[in-house]
């Protein structure tokens, strides 16, 4: 049975951002999508390495 914890879980895995890169990050290229939490996508965005995707 699932818990009100394993519900949160779920609820913010499905919270995630997409993002476009713009440049080489980690084992990401330009033009990939990728999903990150709302901190790490706000990250990259400032460092302007992706962009948000639509």
């Amino acid at each position: 049975m699932a818990t009100a914890k394993d519900n949160e879980a779920k609820s913010e895995e499905s919270k995630k951002v997409a993002v476009v890169f713009e440049k080489r990050w980690n084992r990401y290229f330009p033009k990939d999508i990728a999903g990150f939490d709302k901190e790490t996508a706000d990250d990259l965005v400032k460092a302007k390495i992706a962009k948000l995707h639509k």
